[in-house]
């Protein structure tokens, strides 16, 4: 696999993490998974979790938010929890790294130390840091 390359397996395994990150927001935020939420296996080889959205997330209301659950890098069982509300993603919208067929986009963030929480892909690598949210 070149250096550019990213293999994604679908099916059972990609559900499970799914399931168990979305019952860990139940259990840890239960007052934001009427939110519209994506999750990321951790995906060592790169340090990053990857992530798909269609472009119409552009269009979504301001005031709503976006939940990436990433699968903690050592600990299988936790996640880490970034909210990001659409207008920021709206605004910074020519930032992103938009597909050639202009219907998806795609984010890495980073989960290396230096970068950690930084989408990577996006032409000013986008800080998501401040939109870390932290257990009590």
């Amino acid at each position: 696999m070149s250096q550019n390359q990213m293999v994604i397996t679908k099916g059972k395994a990609n559900m499970n993490i799914r399931n168990t990150a979305i019952q860990w927001l139940k259990e840890n935020f239960p007052n934001e998974i009427h939110n519209t939420t994506r999750t990321s296996k951790y995906f060592p080889e790169r340090e990053l979790w990857f992530f798909t959205f269609p472009t119409s997330f552009f269009d979504k209301n301001g005031n709503e938010f976006l939940n990436l659950i990433c699968e903690h890098e050592s600990n299988k069982k936790e996640f880490h929890f970034i909210k990001i509300p659409f207008k920021f993603i709206k605004e910074n919208r020519n930032n992103f790294d938009i597909r050639a067929d202009g219907d998806q986009f795609d984010v890495h963030i980073s989960a290396r130390a230096t970068e950690k929480f930084v989408e990577k892909r996006s032409r000013n690598k986008i800080d998501l840091k401040p939109y870390k949210q932290n257990l009590l």
